[in-house]
């Protein structure tokens, strides 16, 4: 159903009710510590919250010191990584973030989940940095507070995709890492407390909510969403919504790009995505149309990570809860999403279950949550040998040879080209451990090789070109450093440690 402007400016009866509307954007002041309203303007890039020269060169040391690499040249990178990509994106209390907190970049000012919780990793590495871990998770469970005391009861449980130090976005983030973070941590540093029945109780909340508003026809398959049509005026980050200026289009597609902004960005199988009314509560176009392999893939490792965070703390009944869900997840995927002729997984259109042939960056995920049989994951790695997937530098986000594929230019990405063919290495990471657990190793390690040599021979960066190598996007965002990630994995047996 194509959205209209009465199903987009629409709102529920209970949203007035909590004076939604007349709250001042997303105040709760009490919940967070503040005593200005929530929308506090920010000019900065928030203040970086480390910079003395002495301190990041004894952090390093002591990191050198737990991991010995065999090739002199890794040491090189992963330092590079640290100065350039982590250290400068750590920051210090600001506006709605009243806790230390973690920034892609100076660009993109805000604690985003994926990035927040890759940064978290790469900090818990070693001694130092232990509020900024703390703060990294408690700053979800600020907001879950904050939005439950101004949305509808069905959207409790919540986490934005991103804080800002002065606003936040009426999403959340597919790739939703935090339960993975928690348990990575968590094995390394059991001394932070990050485990107890409060936390996981608040990540269990988080997931169902991700069932009831995503899963809207209780497959166990998730589409894409938002609530910025119920962010009216000056209620979201998304200020065009209330811009009178904007004409019923612009505003629609600009709608309908929030949503996408929940899986990776412009994956060319969302480009023909509508938003629809809920199936049962009607109101605001503000649901997807289409079934994404990506992002169940996520809440079904987040699934299994929580499990065993249950398990350790023994609530074995979350656990029984959460591997149930999981595995929902994991047969509907098989069943729904499989396709032998890609030799992947596939999105799917709500209601008639049509594929979409556009193998994406998200197709291959289902391998990190271990989702594909064993059958299924052979054919996976056979086609990633593939010319459309081992490109010089794999792995690409769309195959090579996809029409879909669009590299956007050189030297620069521009936003709307992004996940279109270019690679990316959180992606590659994930990519790799599925492969590495499912038994193919050695065509991990190659992947990995590759990447982690084209960052040597041409610099870290957000993503890159698949055939050129060429960087693509920010030099300094911390995507750069998953290469340290793949490193401390042991995913590449030429690069490993002594």
């Amino acid at each position: 159903m194509k959205p209209t402007l009465s199903l987009l400016s629409e709102t529920m009866n209970h949203f007035t009710r909590r004076s939604f509307l007349k709250t001042a954007a997303f105040a709760a002041p009490a919940l967070i510590g503040m005593n200005s309203p929530v929308r506090a303007q920010s000019t900065s890039e928030g203040k970086p919250g480390v910079t003395e020269p002495s301190k990041i060169d004894a952090w390093l040391q002591t990191l050198r010191n737990n991991y010995k690499w065999k090739d002199a040249s890794v040491d090189k990178l992963v330092e590079d990584a640290y100065r350039i990509c982590v250290m400068p994106n750590i920051r210090e209390p600001e506006g709605l973030l009243r806790r230390k907190w973690l920034t892609p970049d100076s660009k993109y000012n805000g604690h985003w989940i994926w990035d927040a919780m890759l940064l978290a990793d790469l900090l818990s590495l070693a001694p130092g940095f232990e509020q900024n871990l703390r703060d990294a998770f408690s700053i979800y469970w600020d907001f879950q507070d904050m939005w439950a005391s101004l949305a509808p009861d069905y959207a409790h449980g919540m986490i934005s995709n991103n804080v800002k130090p002065g606003s936040y976005s009426p999403n959340t983030q597919g790739i939703c890492i935090i339960a993975w973070a928690m348990e990575r941590i968590v094995a390394r540093r059991p001394d932070l407390g990050l485990v107890t029945a409060d936390s996981l109780s608040r990540l269990e909340r988080y997931h169902d909510w991700y069932w009831r508003e995503r899963d809207l026809d209780d497959l166990g398959l998730l589409t894409v969403g938002t609530y910025a049509p119920l962010a009216l005026k000056n209620m979201s980050t998304e200020k065009w919504f209330s811009d009178p200026t904007l004409d019923t289009d612009k505003r629609i597609q600009k709608t309908i790009q929030s949503a996408r902004f929940e899986s990776f960005d412009f994956e060319p199988c969302m480009d023909d995505l509508t938003l629809a009314p809920h199936p049962r509560r009607g109101g605001p176009a503000m649901y997807g149309t289409i079934l994404l392999p990506g992002i169940t893939s996520f809440l079904i490792q987040a699934e299994q990570s929580l499990a065993r965070l249950a398990e350790k703390l023994g609530d074995h009944a979350m656990a029984e809860r959460r591997n149930r869900r999981a595995k929902k997840g994991m047969d509907a995927m098989r069943r729904l999403m499989w396709d032998e002729q890609e030799g992947t997984f596939l999105a799917v259109k709500r209601g008639s279950l049509e594929k979409i042939r556009i193998p994406t960056l998200g197709s291959w995920m289902p391998l990190w949550a271990g989702v594909p049989t064993k059958e299924q994951a052979k054919k996976m790695a056979a086609k990633l040998l593939e010319p459309d997937w081992s490109t010089p530098l794999p792995i690409p986000s769309v195959g090579r040879s996809s029409p879909k594929f669009d590299d956007g230019g050189l030297p620069v990405l521009p936003l709307g080209i992004m996940f279109r063919g270019d690679v990316w290495g959180p992606v590659n990471y994930f990519i790799c451990c599925g492969l590495r657990d499912y038994g193919y190793a050695d065509l991990a390690g190659e992947i990995t090789t590759r990447f982690l040599e084209n960052a040597m021979k041409n610099g870290l960066s957000e993503c890159y070109h698949p055939d050129s190598g060429a960087p693509l996007r920010a030099r300094t965002n911390d995507f750069g450093a998953a290469v340290v990630t793949m490193l401390v994995d042991g995913l590449s047996k030429k690069y490993a440690q002594r």
